[in-house]
């Protein structure tokens, strides 16, 4: 007498979503959905906007996981949503995946001149060049400072050193 098993995979793969928080406008940005096993190419991925809008994307399919690039150019400022579903190579559909992401207006790049007042011996000002990126909701710099009020139109505004 002989026989033999038959195993049957009925365990929907996991996905994770690998995205930026923020995202300019202008930028483009790397998008992965990853799978826990190979995937299927059958893919339903899009975005919600802010305003509820959806956008459709398609992404490149490399075994485990997909990629893309994405540019936020047509997109309202605000929170957009991402959705991810996918199926493995037997058509074993994963849980609909989900993330967030913060569309923000587009950073002005720009050098600015401020002034570090510190305790040094002589208690003389210094000046000092920094790069950084100014946006609509404030800035972001390579140093442990804090800005008030900047304007991105006029790339003006007060910035304290602590």
């Amino acid at each position: 007498m002989s026989f033999f098993t038959v195993e049957l995979d009925t365990t929907a793969p996991e996905i994770s979503i690998i995205a930026p928080s923020y995202a300019g406008r202008d930028n483009w940005n790397k998008v992965v959905v990853q799978g826990n096993e190979v995937l299927g190419s059958k893919q339903e991925f899009y975005f919600i906007d802010s305003l509820g809008d959806r956008h459709d994307v398609t992404f490149l399919h490399e075994k485990d996981h997909y990629v893309g690039e994405v540019r936020f150019n047509d997109f309202p400022n605000g929170i957009t949503t991402f959705y991810a579903v996918a199926e493995d190579e037997v058509g074993n559909v994963a849980p609909k995946a989900e993330l967030s992401i913060n569309i923000v207006g587009n950073p002005l790049k720009g050098v600015v001149d401020f002034s570090i007042y510190g305790r040094s011996p002589d208690y003389e000002l210094t000046k000092r060049k920094q790069n950084m990126l100014v946006f609509s909701r404030g800035t972001e710099m390579n140093s442990a400072a804090r800005a008030k009020v900047i304007n991105p139109q006029t790339r003006t505004g007060v910035i304290s050193i602590e």
